[in-house]
């Protein structure tokens, strides 16, 4: 079994236990939202076939990652791809 969402509970936590005040936004490519879903329904959602180019995305969240997400994500969104690629390019390093 492959459970996804570990990247950004990782790095989720380590930043706001750098900084509690830092708010963490999870996007997701729209067809494999499953974190989004699982936001809106309250429940961890699984997708069986998550529909993305994004190969890290075709697996799904586990109950220990829904859990962190829960705890330490401000907000899950989905986007299009093409959306995602102009939210990324307003991101200043």
């Amino acid at each position: 079994m492959r459970a996804g969402g570990g990247l950004i509970s990782g790095i989720s936590l380590a930043a706001k236990a750098l900084k509690p005040s830092i708010q963490v936004f999870a996007a997701e490519p729209k067809g494999a939202d499953d974190a989004a879903q699982s936001k809106a329904a309250g429940k961890l959602i699984t997708m069986a076939h998550p529909n993305t180019i994004a190969d890290g995305l075709r697996s799904w969240m586990g109950s220990l990652t829904w859990y962190v997400m829960n705890m330490v994500c401000n907000e899950r969104m989905s986007r299009w791809f093409k959306d995602l690629q102009l939210d990324f390019s307003f991101v200043d390093p």
